[in-house]
């Protein structure tokens, strides 16, 4: 059976968490907003249309988003910030 954006459940939920992905990666309030649905697999149109927005400004914020984090799509993106937390989690703990 095939989920819409609304019933995949992002593996980062805590909002401590999603303010140091936005601190670590120096992402706007708009791009962490971008970031989040991009991880709870909403497409831009999607995200265009929550934001009122136009789809080329939320594509440009994605572009900014993969350009700060060093990723080329959304499952390196995701990827990327759950590697982050992890090695922030282990850091904070003298893991």
């Amino acid at each position: 059976m095939k989920r819409t954006a609304g019933e995949i459940i992002c593996p980062i939920q805590d909002p401590g968490q999603w303010s140091f992905l936005k601190r670590r990666f120096r992402l706007s309030s708009a791009e962490t907003y971008v970031a989040i649905k991009i991880c709870q697999a909403f497409n831009v149109g999607q995200i265009a249309g929550r934001r009122n927005r136009s789809a080329n400004t939320v594509r440009r914020q994605r572009e900014s988003i993969r350009a700060k984090t060093g990723t080329r799509n959304d499952v390196e993106l995701l990827t990327t910030f759950l590697m982050a937390l992890r090695w922030e989690a282990d850091n904070a703990y003298g893991g």
